[in-house]
């Protein structure tokens, strides 16, 4: 799988990237049970189509350029396309969200950004996706725009968990600012991880000798507190080696201003890389 860090720009001068493409567009914050839904349909039209199956994605968050601020991160964009890989997807496109981008009308962002630039044939979104200039693109307009000129369009719709919620990052985000790294995980389809840096040994707030680990700084770390969780490198299990096995540690979080993750029990993978950290339960 490749990953294409490009501007607006670079896109139109590269375009065509691939055709005939089949795009699965979004943001895919965290790639929970909904954006796994999304990217699964691209893959398998493009399978059937005989298509390469794309991901689009976006950096920064555009909230961070058309106001609001951006919220916490659930995933680093280098996780997002490991996790986009394992579903099958060939080709990351990470568009870099700048005032260029902002300010396509929303037909110009299909025709310039989908049709040209990635040459897609077939796009896949979910029913809440919001594109162009003020957020005025709609799912209907998407199916008009690209229908008028060959394009097929899958609407996705909206997942519900069991208890009826509606799965988004926005609510998986609160979940984890609450604790409930379990519940957290049920939307993910996977438990929740935080990318970092291993630095010094310190101690705990109970005393014990901990690693201190220094995460992405926009990823969001769970809500204060003690966790079951694991200790695992860069990669992980990602190459899929079924008998990978993290280390078991507790993941403490203090409260506050300038609050960090510090692990028991456990001594960083081999190597100096970034290391993974799982969070499993809440231990209190």
């Amino acid at each position: 799988m490749s990953v294409w860090h490009l501007t607006l720009d670079e896109l139109r001068r590269r375009a065509p990237l691939w055709e005939p493409a089949a795009v699965a567009v979004g943001n895919f914050d965290g790639v929970h049970v909904g954006h796994v839904r999304i990217l699964r349909l691209a893959v398998e039209e493009a399978a059937a189509a005989g298509e390469t199956p794309v991901a689009l994605t976006f950096s920064p968050h555009p909230r961070a350029v058309v106001g609001g601020g951006p919220p916490p991160a659930l995933s680093t964009v280098e996780h997002r396309a490991r996790l986009m890989r394992k579903l099958g997807v060939a080709r990351v496109v990470v568009l870099r969200f700048d005032r260029d981008v902002a300010s396509l009308s929303p037909e110009a962002f299909v025709h310039d950004v989908l049709l040209e630039g990635l040459g897609a044939r077939r796009i896949v979104v979910g029913e809440d996706f919001r594109f162009g200039r003020g957020a005025a693109g709609t799912p209907r307009l998407l199916e008009d725009e690209a229908g008028r000129r060959g394009a097929a369009v899958h609407v996705a719709p909206t997942v519900r968990a069991p208890d009826g919620r509606v799965v988004s990052s926005s609510c998986i985000r609160r979940l984890l600012a609450e604790g409930d790294v379990e519940a957290a995980a049920r939307l993910l389809g996977r438990p929740y991880e935080v990318v970092g840096v291993p630095g010094g040994m310190e101690r705990s707030p109970d005393g014990e000798p901990a690693l201190r680990v220094d995460p992405a700084p926009e990823l969001l770390l769970p809500g204060a507190g003690e966790y079951r969780a694991e200790l695992w490198g860069e990669h992980g299990d990602d190459r899929g080696d079924d008998d990978a096995r993290g280390v078991p540690v507790v993941a403490v979080i203090a409260a506050g201003p300038g609050r960090g993750l510090l692990l028991r029990g456990g001594a960083p993978p081999a190597g100096t890389g970034p290391v993974r950290v799982r969070f499993l339960a809440r231990r209190r």
